[in-house]
């Protein structure tokens, strides 16, 4: 996990977690930046340290998940050559 934090301030305006498995898959499982610090560099440098990270770790797949709704990063990931391979869908259970 990389947290990045204002300088001035010390506060958490951001963070990445990122895991290696056993099997060598890579997952970005979660990055987020605080909406007043984006488009400020701070993405970038955590993504491009999970990477490093992974490939340091010889990570021989990398992964991340997008929920539906999320639709608009796509286009940020496709810097990193992150590209949609399969929809999964999740059979919603009802509740009585």
């Amino acid at each position: 996990m990389d947290i990045a934090s204002d300088l001035d301030t010390g506060e958490i305006v951001g963070y990445c977690v990122s895991t290696v498995s056993a099997n060598k898959q890579g997952e970005i499982d979660s990055i987020y930046i605080e909406p007043d610090y984006r488009r400020s560099g701070i993405g970038n440098n955590l993504m491009g340290r999970a990477l490093h990270w992974m490939d340091d770790l010889s990570a021989t797949r990398k992964v991340l998940v997008v929920g539906i709704g999320n639709e608009e990063v796509l286009e940020y990931y496709r810097k990193y050559n992150f590209y949609p391979r399969s929809v999964v869908l999740e059979q919603l259970m009802e509740h009585d």
